[in-house]
């Protein structure tokens, strides 16, 4: 639902004219869509896994984690338009998509780890960067349109896939791994 927020906030910044602005543009939206999901993650995390007094704190991190998470896949995605070898190769616009995806989700990830209980950042990282290159396969939809309820359902789905790896791989491994 966090990422649903997310995009639907995103789709108000708006585009600036040529292709370093444009390439700037998926930086902010991209830091802004993952912000929320991480302040989202971070809120119930810590309400969930902290003391009550700490859950401020633990959002207000989630908040900067997806920020960075975000800005650093608007990083590897955004000069798509900017690089003439990447604008002639489809291809390789698909793959740095999925890179950008295993990155937030890496960080995201591991967001989840540190306030997991036993913690494993580590793990929560590796899990997420694997749930991004999954949330890619999953959600690689051909979208018309990127203001459309499609564009925003796609982040929803993303963001659920990368949160479902991370928690599905703590909870099964994390207690292996802390005997």
């Amino acid at each position: 639902m966090a990422g649903m927020i997310g995009r639907a906030l995103g789709q108000s910044i708006t585009s600036g004219e040529g292709s370093l602005q444009h390439a700037a543009f998926t930086v902010v939206r991209r830091a802004e869509i993952w912000g929320v999901i991480g302040l989202a993650l971070g809120a119930w995390l810590g309400l969930v896994r902290t003391q009550s007094r700490e859950a401020v704190g633990v959002a207000l991190t989630g908040l900067l984690i997806g920020v960075l998470a975000g800005a650093l896949g608007g990083l590897v995605v955004g000069p798509t338009d900017v690089v003439d070898s990447v604008k002639q190769n489809p291809g390789a616009k698909d793959v740095l998509q999925a890179v950008a995806l295993a990155v937030e989700g890496g960080l995201i990830g591991a967001l989840i780890g540190t306030f997991w209980r036993p913690k494993s950042a580590a793990l929560g990282l590796a899990a997420g960067a694997a749930g991004g290159v999954l949330a890619y396969l999953a959600s690689d939809w051909e979208i018309q349109d990127s203001q459309s309820f499609q564009s925003v359902a796609q982040v929803g789905v993303q963001a659920m896939v990368i949160a479902a790896c991370a928690i599905t791989a703590l909870i099964f491994l994390g207690r292996r791994l802390s005997r």
